[in-house]
């Protein structure tokens, strides 16, 4: 026999070789369990970066929530306005209206009626207590005054 060489029993060998085999198949455990720890620790991370970034989308959303109420109550508030508004204006619209057909009035009456003086005296007397403003009764009288001319010529 050589120096180094040495002889084991069958039943040795078979020992050695199913604990030769025993350890390959944990050194591949060893690696699959390494893979997975790995993968636990990246779905971990992933876990809480997806929690942190869940958490400041809803603070986001309650403070576009906040906003959006804030808003809704102003555009009420707005449209609100908006109708008192238009509601102010149909009402103006009416009295400029009938300002404007009492104005068409006195103008026809102060060229065409046999009471131009009474409707004159009116018409100065409503300029001079401000309920006719001095274009409107100068717009009267200028007419009055054309019309004179064109009846003289």
């Amino acid at each position: 026999m050589k120096k180094n060489t040495y002889t084991i029993s069958e039943e040795d060998k078979k020992s050695i070789e199913s604990f030769i085999s025993s350890v390959k198949d944990s050194n591949k455990d060893y690696l699959k369990v390494k893979d997975l720890s790995s993968t636990l620790s990246t779905i971990n991370e992933s876990y809480h970066s997806i929690q942190n970034e869940n958490k400041i989308l809803k603070e986001n959303n309650n403070a576009l929530e906040l906003r959006i109420n804030k808003l809704t109550s102003k555009i009420k508030e707005l449209e609100e306005k908006v109708f008192n508004l238009e509601s102010i204006n149909k009402a103006l619209n009416k009295f400029k209206y009938l300002y404007n057909r009492l104005l068409g009035y006195l103008k026809n009456r102060i060229t065409k009626s046999s009471d131009k003086d009474k409707y004159k005296e009116l018409a100065k007397e409503l300029n001079t207590h401000g309920k006719l403003e001095d274009e409107n009764y100068n717009n009267i009288i200028n007419k009055n005054i054309e019309n004179k001319i064109k009846d003289a010529r």
